[in-house]
């Protein structure tokens, strides 16, 4: 038959064990589904029969029966640890004729009675204990509860981070290395991030479910470095605070927290180089209308920021670098509104500029025979060194652009210096006019050629 809510139910139980004593107990009448028996003997076979009746009175159905063993297992268990030695209290039955605790591993450890018991902890890390309590039966034999397992920690108290660095990376999408000082090489750390301030001070002992409702947990690639350990891990754009708690037994105790804003990065840096000054352009990502630019250049270094609007107009980002390795790290700045957030550094490399070798053309024709000598003289400001020179005629109204567009006359090896000028010849085929004289050089990167005015070069 179905029941609804007016059903009313009554129940009665008695030891099983014990049938010479035909006492019973029976709870009060009432609507509800559920009854409590505080008064059930620990450690033996009880039976219980449930009847009901309708809301108008009347007769009781017949009962429902069911057995169960009673075994209360340990509970209240707390443990304390001290000079590698661990206290236990617990709190069971006293019904309970003892209890049995197992080490990990399955060594027994005597108790004192059966509430307490004391162990030496070997070796470092975690060790588990099964409490186990035992009930004799009507036959003599033995019962045993539901185990509950706890755990003790030989390791020195945990504390929080007291350290933590933050940084964007560079990796084609927003990434952030989180670097903090692990308090010790085994303890647990988890970085959590969220957009918020941490509502807990520093050092504060927090409950874990507590911690997990905050934020969302930072996972990635770890690295260590002696006593740092470095979290590399994809994250948003935008400003968020970093927080990390380091996990005990207790709860999680609230480290030294950072905040961090990631931004899209500028990318495909490039740069041009007009004599001593150079312009560096970039493509700006949508969001952002400031760039931050650092650089350095032999001995001078600088940093500064411009606008959108300000690149715009200068037609990209200007600097003058005479000397010297040129290095320039950009990055996008998006105001935020509790701060601002910062893209990783995109970089570029300048090598410095080679130095200038000047020369000049003087021919010297034979109307009769035809041809001519041609005499070249190098110059340099600075020296070069092991550069080979090519003199080359090429016919035609079109300057050459490289060797292959002529004839090479002559290849002459030469290291240049400062304070000597260094004279060429070569002789000349016999060339219908219009035809041009020109140098390069063979090596590439050696040196910058510099060109003399047209009018040398070409003859007509």
């Amino acid at each position: 038959m179905s029941h609804d809510d007016q059903t009313r139910y009554r129940w009665c139980g008695r030891t099983v064990a014990r049938p010479a004593t035909r006492r019973r107990r029976c709870g009060a009448r009432g609507t509800g589904s559920v009854a409590l028996d505080r008064k059930a003997a620990a450690g033996r076979l009880v039976g219980y029969a449930v009847f009901a009746a309708g809301d108008g009175g009347g007769s009781w159905s017949r009962p429902v029966t069911a057995t169960i063993e009673v075994l209360p297992p340990v509970h209240d268990v707390t443990l304390s640890v001290e000079d590698a030695v661990v206290s236990a209290r617990w709190q069971v039955h006293p019904d309970a004729s003892s209890v049995e605790v197992t080490r990990t591993g399955g060594a027994a450890v005597r108790s004192s009675g059966k509430t307490t018991f004391t162990d030496r902890l070997e070796g470092k890390g975690d060790h588990s204990y099964t409490l186990v309590a035992c009930y004799r039966r009507a036959d003599g034999g033995v019962a045993r509860a539901a185990a509950v397992q706890v755990r003790a920690s030989s390791r020195t108290a945990v504390a929080p981070v007291t350290a933590l660095r933050l940084a964007p990376v560079t990796d084609g999408t927003p990434t952030v290395a989180a670097t903090w000082r692990q308090p010790e090489p085994d303890t647990e750390v988890v970085l959590r991030r969220a957009d918020t301030p941490c509502p807990w001070e520093f050092g504060a002992v927090v409950p874990v479910p507590d911690v997990l409702s905050y934020g969302t947990e930072v996972t990635g690639s770890l690295s260590d470095d002696g006593e740092w350990r470095t979290l590399t891990a994809a994250v948003p754009t935008g400003l968020f605070w970093y927080v990390p708690f380091t996990m005990s037994p207790n709860g999680a105790l609230r480290g030294q927290d950072a905040s961090l804003g990631i931004a899209l990065p500028l990318t495909d840096v490039r740069h041009q180089r007009f004599g001593h000054e150079h312009v560096v352009s970039w493509v700006w990502p949508e969001a952002a209308g400031v760039a931050e630019v650092r650089w350095t250049c032999g001995e001078q270094k600088g940093k500064t920021r411009l606008t959108r609007q300000q690149y715009q107009l200068a037609g990209g980002f200007r600097l003058r670098c005479d000397k010297g390795e040129l290095r320039v790290r950009v990055r996008s700045v998006v105001m935020a509104s509790d701060g601002e957030c910062v893209s990783a550094d995109s970089e570029l490399v300048v090598p410095p500029a080679p130095p200038r070798l000047r020369y000049s053309v003087e021919l010297a024709r034979r109307p009769l025979l035809g041809g001519g000598t041609v005499r070249v003289r190098l110059s340099a400001e600075e020296p070069v060194h092991r550069c080979t020179v090519l003199v080359v005629v090429a016919a035609g109204a079109v300057m050459p652009r490289r060797p292959d567009d002529g004839v090479v006359v002559l290849r002459s090896p030469q290291d240049v210096r400062p304070e000597a000028e260094i004279e060429l010849s070569a002789e000349l085929p016999k060339l219908r006019k219009p035809y041009w004289i020109r140098c390069f050089l063979e090596e590439e990167g050696v040196a910058l050629l510099v060109d003399p005015p047209t009018k040398q070069l070409k003859v007509s």
